[in-house]
């Protein structure tokens, strides 16, 4: 947090207050969700074939867990490793809305923290909104420049974004980073060896 932020009791209490209605708004929702299934243990929800395998639906422990951090948070709403713990069992949860919605507004609080930014981006490129996620590695990678986080924006633009040429860009960008791993560089060697199908 910056230092105009700590001296800024007006700035902390409004994040705060913000935070805190989101909190309480999520925690509604996963009380009345636990709730259901505990009345309605037989319910089953039709959804699309592809998204039943895809999506796991999170169970009760799992979501009393979520509920718990939650609250953590909602004591300490400065604790951003409650709030890193708690993205990420929203994600695991596929809970992907939520888990966007509590990044989005810790990343406008703390624009400096790669977790966040690293975080949300996963979401988004679960979401399918590949610009976002795009935007949002590119914040994580002016804070924090390794050749995984290229590696991963390289692979949004060539796959998903339809862009080969900003795609090799940034993967040529990450081999010239000293201390790649082995791991990643083979990866991005054998990017650049192909075009992706949807690039003409």
């Amino acid at each position: 947090m910056s230092q105009t932020s700590q001296n800024n009791p007006i700035s902390n209490s409004k994040r705060n207050f913000y935070l805190s209605l989101l909190l309480v708004s999520l925690l509604f929702m996963f009380c009345g969700a636990a709730y259901f299934q505990n009345t309605h243990p037989g319910h089953l929800t039709i959804i699309d074939t592809e998204e039943k395998n895809n999506k796991a639906n999170p169970n009760l422990s799992e979501m009393q867990h979520i509920q718990e951090l939650m609250s953590a948070l909602e004591k300490d709403p400065s604790n951003q490793a409650i709030l890193i713990d708690l993205a990420e069992h929203l994600l695991q949860a596929n809970q992907l809305e939520d888990a966007e919605l509590l990044l989005l507004n810790a990343s406008s609080q703390n624009k400096n923290s790669p977790d966040i930014w690293r975080l949300l981006g996963m979401t988004q490129y679960s979401l399918k909104k590949y610009n976002k996620a795009a935007e949002s590695f590119e914040e994580l990678i002016k804070i924090e420049k390794k050749a995984e986080h290229l590696y991963s924006l390289g692979v949004l633009y060539k796959y998903f974004l339809n862009n080969n040429k900003k795609g090799e860009a940034i993967f040529n960008e990450a081999l010239s980073l000293p201390n790649i791993s082995e791991d990643v560089k083979e990866k991005i060697k054998e990017e650049l060896k192909t075009q992706s199908p949807n690039n003409q």
